[in-house]
């Protein structure tokens, strides 16, 4: 319940959407990123010790909360206007694709958990490092973003490849994390977990091209700032992106080196 609570998984999740919409970019930014990967990696690493390999109510009980992060954070996200919060619901199914990878109980799961969490936090930085720039006020609606591209080209280029990534679409690094995770689950033959992921990843598909989509509709007056030259250098950090989703080996080997080692 801890751990569930600390990550916000279902159904401990509920403070997570007020809380990210109150909270100033970079609080996010330690929220999402930081403080959820080291408790991931915490459950990764000791849940087995602590449960045991065969234990069958810890298994169940964490695949029925990963079931429910799934298809609670997914389809909220569709319909939510307010960016920080449906930042919060993309959080919240994030984390059950997660849990697919740390029940496989399968050497590839460490691996998943790993990659899928540093491709997370990369383009999250990207995103809200946007945000922060060009839209430094504290309630921000997805309308807002009308107009971006043709603004700020180079801002919108960036997010647009940031949000690709936390779709999991291909050529971006977000799209290796969700490979791996799928190939950890087949492997440990969680396929009615699979299928959920998959119809859920569809929806946040749906809830993340509307959101780029916006970017390059016609421009109306908004509370969009100009892109300065030094936030071009985030184009920098999605450049990254694409290069670990064209390229993925030359990351993916260094990781499992590493795991290997410890």
């Amino acid at each position: 319940m801890g751990v569930a609570f600390k990550v916000s998984i279902a159904p401990f999740h509920v403070w997570a959407p007020s809380v990210y919409q109150g909270a100033p970019h970079f609080v996010l930014v330690y929220l999402v990123v930081f403080a959820k990967s080291v408790v991931i990696l915490f459950l990764l690493h000791n849940a087995w010790l602590l449960f045991g390999l065969n234990s069958t109510v810890p298994t169940t009980v964490l695949s029925v909360m990963a079931l429910l992060s799934m298809w609670i954070g997914n389809s909220l996200m569709v319909a939510e206007q307010n960016i920080k919060r449906f930042l919060a619901f993309l959080s919240i199914g994030h984390l059950g694709f997660l849990l697919v990878p740390v029940l496989s109980q399968h050497p590839l799961g460490q691996l998943a958990v790993v990659v899928d969490l540093i491709a997370f936090a990369l383009a999250l930085v990207v995103v809200l490092a946007i945000l922060k720039t060009l839209m430094p006020t504290k309630e921000l609606l997805i309308s807002d973003l009308q107009g971006l591209a043709k603004k700020n080209r180079w801002g919108a280029l960036a997010m647009s490849i940031g949000l690709a990534s936390l779709a999991g679409l291909p050529l971006t690094a977000g799209f290796v994390g969700k490979y791996t995770i799928i190939m950890s689950g087949a492997l440990s033959t969680q396929w009615f977990l699979l299928g959920n992921m998959v119809l859920c990843s569809i929806c946040s598909i749906v809830a993340i091209v509307r959101v780029i989509i916006t970017l390059y509709r016609p421009a109306h007056d908004s509370a969009v700032s100009p892109l300065t030259t030094s936030s071009r250098f985030l184009l920098i950090g999605a450049l990254a992106i694409l290069v670990l989703g064209i390229v993925p080996e030359i990351w993916l080997s260094s990781i499992q080196s590493h795991l290997q080692a410890y």
